[in-house]
């Protein structure tokens, strides 16, 4: 399996789970101790604006920089950083 269809199941798996958590769930604990719900769907999603920036030339934002809360945001990262690897 090619690096781009595993990146491209793995996230839509995380999306569906991530498309059912609520704004009331954003202070729950995760498994790893000290991260929130919010905390883990922000990395989450940065990481993916990360790699969305890189693979279109540009400088990531900081993670200071970047709009909170990320949960709100209604494109996809993931989609637009599958299109941009897949460039010629």
């Amino acid at each position: 399996m090619d690096v781009l269809m595993t990146l491209e199941k793995s996230a839509n798996a995380t999306a569906a789970i991530a498309r059912g958590v609520r704004p009331a769930q954003f202070d729950n604990p995760t498994p790893r101790a000290e991260w929130k719900v919010e905390q883990l769907m922000n990395h989450l999603i940065g990481n993916l604006e990360y790699f969305r920036a890189r693979a279109a030339g540009k400088t990531p934002v900081s993670r200071d920089r970047r709009r909170r809360p990320a949960m709100t945001r209604r494109s996809s990262p993931c989609k637009v950083l599958l299109w941009q690897l897949r460039r010629p």
